[in-house]
């Protein structure tokens, strides 16, 4: 952060681990933004482009990234699976072993992968 400090025990923000993923990767984050509450300006604005360039991230279907909005688990994991050029790819669907994560669920299958299924 600017005042020099880590912050190790603060949760992630959306724009803050896309920023951490875009670094581990060349940058290519230049032209205009696709997203409504993402200025030139803001401070991962490079990361958030090469990010969403490389189909790692996508927005909300309002057409806005939410930088500041605490990232879910779920979209932790489909970022990784998306760096990593995971799918998860099986013969059959996998079942829904978490109670609270149907099949149709936008992230099942990143997750079901993630989870080692």
């Amino acid at each position: 952060y600017g005042d020099g400090t880590f912050r190790p025990g603060q949760g992630i923000t959306r724009s803050e681990f896309t920023a951490i993923a875009a670094r581990f990767d060349d940058l290519t984050g230049d032209g205009e933004s696709p997203f409504g509450d993402v200025a030139q300006g803001y401070w991962a604005y490079g990361q958030i482009l090469s990010a969403y360039g490389k189909g790692w991230i996508n927005g909300y279907p309002d057409g806005n990234f939410k930088p500041e909005g605490a990232i879910t688990r779920a979209e932790a994991i489909t970022i990784v699976d998306r760096i990593l050029g995971r799918t998860a790819a099986r013969a059959e669907t996998p079942k829904p072993v978490y109670s609270d994560l149907p099949e149709g669920h936008w992230a099942f299958s990143a997750v079901m992968d993630a989870s080692g299924w």
